[in-house]
């Protein structure tokens, strides 16, 4: 649902979802900064895959869209007081990716 450069304006202290019957909708919820907040969690939720022809090419797409998010939910996760700069990072996750794709066809 949120792109990479929307994650890296997230915080493990807020809960956001776009489901309308949601409490955290559409403003989110959040909580006090407390040391008893140890982490952030991002959803993938199956759902949409069953109008793919095939569960082969609809996991490959899920899969692509989790992988592009998982470093962006890392930085705020880890490095909660990160103010890096969305486009140097977004940049660096597409060289990175780039190489582990000419790695993985060698």
């Amino acid at each position: 649902m949120w792109s990479p450069a929307e994650i890296l304006d997230w915080s493990i202290y807020g809960w956001q979802h776009f489901w309308e019957k949601s409490l955290a909708y559409p403003n989110g919820i959040q909580v006090e900064p407390t040391d008893k907040v140890i982490g952030g969690m991002m959803c993938a939720w199956g759902d949409g895959l069953i109008s793919y022809d095939s569960n082969d090419h609809a996991s490959k797409d899920e899969f692509a869209l989790v992988r592009e998010r998982i470093p962006a939910l890392s930085e705020k996760t880890w490095n909660i007081n990160s103010v890096r700069d969305k486009e140097e990072f977004l940049q660096s996750y597409k060289n990175i990716n780039e190489f582990l794709g000419k790695m993985k066809s060698n």
